[in-house]
């Protein structure tokens, strides 16, 4: 209808009566209620792109609610669109004053075009009401939000199951290894030897007879565990059971066939391990040839090729166990070895970036940081003492007796200088000098300029020691205070490195309890013990402890039959077994020299149970590197009951395949009377009496003992002025710190005149002053 008709219609209204004020209400309420939801379904329908609505459907509440619940429907069945139109998104709620507004607008026509292009011109948002444009604003962030968390939902629920199927994939791997194959009974039976169960050796059944004729399980476990425990308790190759195991109860594939073992798996493991088949007396189960052997990832073709393959892949991601620290890109060491004031790698990273020192300073351990001026100033500092470490060197050599140039470390500028001889008072600071090195005393002093060619000198010899000498804080002092200008230099001769005595700077520490019956050591405490390492590895068996610059006495078992000095590393002035510093020095193995009555013996019960191992290039002494004494004489003997101390990295059970320590403890056992030792060990060896070249030591309720891995070292008893002497070598026993069965030790004593004559024939001799 045009305008003029809807004018007479108004004016026929209004000749009607008048109703009352409610009735009228509603009526105008409904009347714009209907026309507002007629309009509305027309702009919703235009913007939308639909085409012309049913005129007699327009304002039915009845279809307005099939509409919403038939979309109420989709939402809730299908994800949310995540299209972002260019047009403003609809918005159905009209305030009042927007409708009052657009109401005042001449006809219907162009009160419907007003909506359409409120609605529907992107061009014109920014003619909007504020509010209607946050609205529009929040609405589009809210579908973002919902699409990023929908995809979120997705992604998470994809790497779920993924996780899922490698778990089930490898759960599968295994179970079609050791539960299902096919097996035809008549050719594979259950593999049930103890030891290759106890590694995991990942195969259930086994094909018997083995091709020794050998088709009883519990003897061969037997002939596993004797002859192969100690090598195995080496751990040089993680897969070596498997290399043994396959030989001895090989694998029963679905077609009832010996699967052997792949030839990566034979190689690695003679490579690894072969070292130590002298040491132990013992031999591989057949001689082989690795090279002839199948090489397949196919379980059914050899074994041990995938786990080859994941063993290299751990390596190289070079990944540690237990959150240890990674160091030198090669090792592991215990997280709590970082920062704590001693440097276990050879990078020193483990002591870097620990605490934030300013520059003058020098940061101690444990958060803990002094002034660089304290450092080598006589007095220890840090907790650790570590401040006063190395502060002095002579520079030509340091081993029985010194001797070289003076030089004195420089904290600031990080380096050795050397000390001037300007107003030197000889004797008695070349006394202290030579005392603080760790000599007794001082006979020779040379005050020498280094600026003339002919440079002058003068030489003291001295006669008596001095009964007063200074303090050490001077000897820096007067480095700073007299020593500005001088060209002099102090060349000092120092005699008599003085034995079995760790650094002064040790002597106080705080203990924590490490192991069983025992407590970790600290790094500088025992400078004379000695690890042995071997094959390309470098795999730790056992210790030793340093007599001189070039000798390092041991025990027999520990070198076994082995002649062949090839493959031996032994490392001196080490604390932490898995460490490098720089304080730790390496040496080869020039000969080995076991004594001539020693015998391996199968039970392992030894007697002449001790062995010299002479060095290829001798040894500088200095803090963490020092020997310790011989006994004073053959007769010497140790009371019983006296309480001494036996060091090593020794396990802290008694279990042939548990971890070696990776420090130092110790612990202080009595010395039993030798006719009790033979009373408590007659119960259990009746046929093997103790003789009295060994010494037993130890609690007769047990609890505290040495163990494996401690064998070679030292039993370690005090003299009158309470230094060190070696008094027995650890040798065997039974299983560890078990009641009435005490260690039992090669009494070094009887052995002294052996040690004298063996260290003399070979051109090396050790002088009893040592001692």
């Amino acid at each position: 209808m045009d305008v003029n008709d809807q004018n007479n219609i108004d004016d026929e209204q209004s000749t009607q009566p008048n109703l009352s004020s409610t009735s009228n209400d509603i009526q105008i309420n409904q009347k714009q209620f209907t026309s507002l939801n007629s309009k509305q379904q027309a702009m919703t329908t235009k913007i939308n792109g639909g085409g012309a609505t049913d005129d007699d459907n327009v304002g039915d509440p009845s279809i307005i609610n099939q509409s919403t619940n038939a979309k109420i429907e989709s939402i809730q069945l299908k994800p949310p669109s995540c299209k972002m139109s260019s047009n403003l998104p609809p918005h159905h709620h009209i305030r009042g004053d927007d409708t009052h507004e657009l109401e005042n607008t001449s006809g219907a026509d162009n009160f419907k075009s007003s909506r359409r292009s409120y609605y529907s011109d992107s061009s014109d948002r920014t003619k909007l009401p504020i509010h209607q444009r946050i609205v529009a604003y929040l609405r589009v962030k809210s579908r973002l939000l919902s699409c990023s968390l929908y995809f979120l939902v997705i992604f998470l629920s994809l790497a779920v199951l993924f996780s899922i199927a490698i778990v089930i994939y490898h759960l599968l791997t295994i179970y079609y290894h050791r539960q299902t194959i096919s097996i035809d009974t008549d050719s594979c039976v259950p593999m049930k030897v103890t030891l290759c169960q106890k590694f995991n050796v990942q195969y259930a059944y086994t094909k018997l007879p083995n091709r020794f004729g050998q088709t009883d399980q519990s003897i061969i476990n037997d002939k596993l565990t004797s002859t192969y425990s100690t090598i195995l308790g080496t751990k040089c190759y993680t897969l070596l059971p498997l290399f043994l195991c396959s030989q001895l109860v090989p694998r029963c594939n679905s077609s009832g066939h010996a699967v052997p073992m792949c030839k990566q798996v034979c190689k690695e493991s003679i490579h690894r391990c072969s070292f130590f088949l002298d040491i132990f007396d013992i031999e591989w189960p057949d001689e082989m040839d690795c090279d002839k052997l199948p090489d397949s990832n196919d379980p059914d073709i050899c074994v041990g090729n995938r786990r080859s393959m994941e063993l290299n892949q751990l390596a190289n991601r070079h990944i540690c166990k237990e959150n240890g620290f990674r160091c030198d890109h090669t090792r592991c060491i215990p997280p709590n070895w970082k920062c704590d004031g001693y440097m276990d790698c050879n990078d020193s990273m483990d002591e870097k970036h620990c605490n934030e020192c300013r520059d003058d300073q020098f940061y101690c351990s444990h958060g803990v940081c002094i002034n660089r001026s304290n450092i080598c100033d006589g007095k220890p500092d840090c907790p650790d003492g570590r401040d006063e470490r190395q502060c002095f060197r002579l520079s030509d050599s340091m081993g029985l007796n010194g001797q070289g140039k003076l030089q004195v470390w420089n904290p600031i500028l990080g380096k050795w200088d050397e000390m001037c001889g300007e107003d030197w008072q000889v004797p008695e600071q070349s006394e202290q000098v030579c005392r603080l090195l760790g000599y007794q005393s001082s006979n020779e002093t040379r005050l020498q300029d280094e600026t003339s060619d002919l440079p002058g000198q003068r030489q003291f010899h001295h006669h008596q020691r001095s009964p007063k000498p200074l303090r050490f804080s001077s000897l820096l002092n007067r480095q700073e205070d007299k020593c500005r200008d001088s060209d002099t230099s102090v060349h000092i001769k120092c005699h008599h490195f003085e034995c079995g005595r760790s650094s002064h700077f040790h002597q106080r520490r705080r203990r924590n309890t490490r192991i069983v019956g025992g407590e970790e050591s600290y790094p500088g405490k025992w400078p004379w013990l000695v690890s042995f390492h071997g094959g390309p590895a470098e795999v730790f068996f056992c210790a030793g402890v340093l007599i001189s610059e070039w000798w390092v006495l041991t025990a027999a078992h520990c070198i076994g039959t082995k002649n062949n000095t090839s493959g031996w590393t032994i490392n001196l002035g080490v604390t932490r077994r898995t460490s490098s510093p720089l304080f730790v020095r390496q040496r080869q193995v020039s000969k080995l020299i076991k004594h001539p009555g020693f015998q391996m013996s199968i039970d392992y019960y030894y007697s002449d149970d001790i062995a010299l191992v002479l060095l290829k290039d001798k040894v500088e002494f200095d803090e963490f590197l020092r020997p310790v004494c011989l006994p004073a004489n053959s007769s010497v003997e140790v009371a019983s009951g006296t309480k001494c101390m036996v060091i090593g990295w020794g396990k802290k059970i008694h279990d042939d395949y548990a971890d070696y320590q990776s420090a130092i403890h110790e612990v202080e056992v009595p010395i039993v009377t030798h006719w009790k030792c033979i009373q408590w060990y007659a119960k259990q060896l009746p046929y093997h009496p103790i003789p009295t070249t060994m010494v037993c030591a130890g609690y007769e309720q047990g609890k505290k003992d040495a163990c494996q891995g401690d064998s070679g070292g030292p039993l370690l008893c005090n003299n009158q002025d309470q230094s060190w002497f070696v008094a027995g070598i650890v040798s065997w026993g039974i299983n560890c710190a078990q009641p009435q069965l005490p260690g039992i030790y090669t009494n070094v004593p009887k052995y002294l005149k052996w040690i004298q004559t063996t260290t003399s024939k070979h051109g090396k001799p050790i002088s009893m002053d040592t001692s």
